[in-house]
């Protein structure tokens, strides 16, 4: 316990050197299924800042059919009041819920999503109406005035080790940033949430192999649009039946803020998006058939065996053929 709250500490006062004297405020948009748990996470973020607990955003149950937040919600300066002295709230950035995904219209989600992004949705908005709107006019969105201090610049995917990765969803969300804003590529971070529940026997336990599967599929899609793996965080939350204080979820919550706080070289620009596809699918391939490998020895064994047959193979050709010659 004294080695997370000393852990603890130092990420804290990590996160404050990071974002001292920070001129451009982040606006973080929030986004994945319904019980992802977004709101658990914006919650013990500043629980993790201030050491108060403080929960402003609504949280729900882990694989909720329906979503708790209806409602865009804007909570400023990571829900933070008063962090200490030294140290400015208004350098820490915005963090925006935006209601989970749960079945709706795909097309009509990525609009309202776009809208987000472009900053012109505003705090408070109900997706209900939103949706509702819609139905009657593809434009009507588009149509809104944009605030340019709404407008999103980097975007977390928070996804619930729980559940199989919605891909889709995923893809739908990286798609829509590397296309906003013109030739600028908005970065997409992800993160793990309900972690503490691998290992865990009953209902809500997940398997160590599933998990590694889940969270394999999560930075593959990541590696996608060109991102490095430290843009991808496991996560514990507060919960019902996990309350503060808990250095460990503090450090490691902490710790994802450094990560997305931080400015990167190529923020900003689409090189990203321009690095080659061929290189960043073998990627993938290559890290699913390390899973495959790891997750089932008798595999990886025949394998290895197999490879081992074949270079025995071509070195006993290449003698032989030496001989002849």
């Amino acid at each position: 316990m004294a080695e997370y709250e000393e852990q603890a500490k130092r990420s804290r006062k990590e996160v404050i050197e990071t974002l001292k004297g920070r001129k451009q405020k982040d606006n973080i948009l929030l986004v994945g299924n319904a019980g992802s748990g977004k709101s658990s996470l914006i919650n013990t973020m500043s629980q993790a800042l201030t050491g108060k607990w403080n929960p402003q955003a609504r949280a729900g149950r882990s694989g909720g059919a329906s979503p708790v937040t209806d409602r865009v919600r804007w909570y400023n300066d990571c829900n933070v009041i008063k962090i200490g002295s030294g140290f400015r709230r208004e350098w820490l950035p915005n963090l925006v819920d935006m209601a989970g995904y749960a079945g709706h219209d795909l097309e009509q989600w990525k609009h309202i999503l776009l809208g987000i992004m472009e900053g012109r949705i505003a705090d408070g908005t109900s997706m209900t109406n939103l949706l509702a709107e819609l139905d009657r006019s593809h434009h009507y969105i588009s149509a809104l005035d944009v605030d340019e201090s709404k407008k999103i610049t980097k975007i977390v995917f928070v996804a619930t080790v729980t559940e199989d990765i919605n891909e889709e969803l995923m893809q739908s969300v990286i798609d829509i940033a590397r296309g906003t804003s013109g030739n600028r590529e908005i970065q997409v971070y992800g993160a793990l949430t309900h972690c503490d529940r691998i290992g865990q026997s009953g209902d809500t336990g997940v398997l160590d192999m599933t998990a590694r599967t889940r969270r394999s599929t999560m930075v593959s899609c990541l590696h996608m649009l060109g991102t490095e793996d430290d843009y991808f965080s496991d996560i514990k939350n507060y919960s019902s039946h996990i309350r503060p204080p808990n250095y460990e979820i503090e450090a490691i919550s902490l710790n994802f803020l450094k990560i997305i706080s931080v400015q990167r070289p190529n923020d900003g620009d689409s090189s990203g998006s321009n690095r080659s596809n061929l290189k960043i699918r073998m990627r993938i391939k290559l890290k699913q058939f390390e899973d495959i490998l790891r997750d089932n020895t008798f595999f990886g064994l025949m394998v290895f065996a197999f490879a081992g047959f074949v270079f025995a193979f071509i070195i006993n050709s290449l003698w032989t053929n030496s001989i002849v010659w």
